[in-house]
């Protein structure tokens, strides 16, 4: 789902193609995920999005570097502390969050962690605040469940 500029060897992404030969209406895509690993149900849909999988409104927010899935992300929030930011990379291929470190150890200091501590224990979750991105105006709040991947000793999410 690469845009050019970052594709191996020059290849055309897969997406890229499909648009230029006409293979759907809509030069936008969208995946549904579930809670669970291994729990059948995950969904790609190309050309648009489902409303099956879809709650409230949806919204397109225009990419501004066309790499990496760049769009203009002006802030995050953590508790009543906010930061300034000019971008964000929407990328379905990871599962962290990542940042600059001035922003990052300052969200980790407001939420209690140590600044070098990747990792908590489960049941402290409760605790944590919720993150908030602001995104063309629009605020998207990740709570502590969104944000944080439990797994176990076997390291099983």
């Amino acid at each position: 789902m690469a845009y050019p500029a970052i594709s191996i060897d020059n290849i055309q992404p897969v997406f890229q193609a499909g648009w230029e030969q006409n293979m759907w209406q809509d030069n936008s895509f969208a995946f549904f995920l579930t809670d669970k690993v291994d729990q059948a149900g995950s969904t790609l849909t190309l050309g648009g999005f489902n409303p099956k999988f879809a709650s409230g409104s949806f919204k397109y927010y225009p990419v501004t570097l066309e790499a990496w899935w760049v769009i203009d992300v002006s802030k995050v929030t953590c508790s009543d502390e906010s930061w300034d930011l000019n971008s964000g990379i929407v990328d379905t291929g990871t599962s962290v969050l990542v940042g600059t470190p001035k922003v990052v150890r300052a969200i980790k200091k407001k939420a209690g962690l140590p600044e070098f501590l990747n990792e908590i224990n489960c049941d402290k979750k409760a605790e944590l605040p919720d993150i908030t991105f602001t995104i063309g105006g629009d605020e998207y709040s990740l709570s502590p469940d969104d944000y944080i991947i439990e797994i176990d000793d076997q390291g099983q999410s």
